[in-house]
């Protein structure tokens, strides 16, 4: 589902709450201050002013997988996936994508300039501009059509910077290509994610080699330490932090300051939550739960049932203050700023969970939807 943070504690928003897709691709703001999602499945869905609208292929949405969100110049956003390019706004759906003849093909990236041109990249095609209805295969110097791209930016100087391959990154200024490869810093890796920070900084995360930092003509490697992973998923610049999503836990670089924080138990760090208290709950699959302040986070092991089946996956807080966390196979919670949890086990491998008006929902993977109710789950009809 959709986690909206507040500063302390987490609201989560499923199925019970309007969403048709619990699988989250994307997220954007548009310039009205409102929120579009982005699901695999379940189409976009637009959160503005306490009220949560959907749109699917049944409203004329091109696939309901929504992979690609990007806030569009004129307002709304631009959406891509599986379907081609779409516009979506409070005003209705356009097809821009077959209004202007794009090439066929899955978008895999996009952003948009200051211009109100959008970048697009275009499975089997490559790199493409559109600008109002006028759209042309982007080239390098040499004539060469650009590449289906990894990821994609434009910075806030309005040049553009494409990543198309192991230590390849292209950068676009003022009519010209710059190409920064092996010889400039990068490692063998091809760059996952492209970031930039409050200073100008690129930042360029690799799949395999580790997170690199541009300044003085090369990159440099930054390390972050507090674990071996070197698989950069997701960079994301807040004010003088830059926030990276990794194998294994979430990192925060302040100022080359490294916050990290790691997956305990010797599993994989798949969702955490905050109680009424403050204490983290990690959920850790194959390491079980881990309770306590980030610095002192403390494995529960008086509850037979999480020792084995040792795989948490998420966790949140709801609105009474009753803290709940979810695994494959169980469902426990914690009263409001106590340590005595109780459990619940069930036969199926529950992925997600999320407050409705009328109490507690868990998602299977199965597809079941079940409401808590006392001590025993009922099926909800779907």
């Amino acid at each position: 589902g959709l986690a909206r943070f507040d500063g302390i504690n987490f609201e989560i928003l499923g199925i019970p709450d309007g969403l048709l897709g619990v699988d989250i691709a994307a997220l954007a703001t548009d310039k009205s201050g409102g929120l579009w999602v982005g699901t695999f499945g379940g189409g976009v869905a637009h959160l503005k002013n306490g009220g949560l609208k959907t749109l699917t292929t049944e409203d004329g949405l091109a696939h309901n997988n929504a992979l690609i969100l990007v806030p569009a110049f004129e307002g709304g956003v631009w959406v891509g996936g599986t379907g081609g390019l779409q516009h979506v706004s409070d005003d209705g759906l356009t097809n821009t994508g077959e209004i202007v003849s794009l090439p066929k093909g899955e978008i895999l990236e996009m952003d948009v300039d200051s211009r109100g041109g959008l970048w697009i990249s275009i499975g089997g095609t490559g790199l493409v501009y559109l600008k109002g209805h006028q759209w042309e295969i982007v080239k390098d110097e040499k004539g060469v059509p650009i590449p289906s791209v990894r990821d994609l930016l434009v910075d806030d100087n309005g040049s553009l910077w494409v990543s198309i391959g192991n230590s390849r990154l292209l950068h676009f200024e003022e009519g010209h290509w710059h190409e920064y490869n092996a010889s400039h810093g990068l490692p063998l890796s091809y760059i996952s994610c492209l970031g930039e920070d409050s200073a100008g900084r690129i930042w360029a995360g690799t799949h395999e080699g580790g997170l690199y930092v541009l300044e003085n003509g090369s990159f440099g490697r930054v390390e972050i330490g507090g674990g071996s992973s070197e698989a950069i998923r997701s960079l994301f610049p807040v004010d003088d932090m830059m926030f990276v999503g990794r194998r294994g836990g979430l990192t925060r670089l302040l100022e080359r300051q490294v916050q990290f924080y790691p997956a305990p138990g010797g599993g994989s760090l798949y969702g955490f939550t905050r109680d009424t208290a403050g204490d983290f709950l990690f959920c850790c699959y194959g390491g079980g739960v881990h309770k306590g302040p980030l610095v002192n986070l403390e494995k529960i092991t008086n509850v037979p049932l999480l020792n084995e089946i040792p795989f948490g996956l998420t966790g949140m807080t709801n609105s009474a203050g009753r803290t709940f966390v979810i695994g494959a196979g169980w469902v426990m919670w914690f009263e409001k700023e106590t340590d005595d949890g109780e459990i619940l086990s069930i036969n199926e491998t529950v992925i997600s969970i999320a407050e409705g008006h009328d109490g507690m929902y868990v998602g299977t993977r199965s597809g079941k939807l079940l409401k808590i109710e006392g001590n025993e789950f009922r099926e909800i009809a779907t």
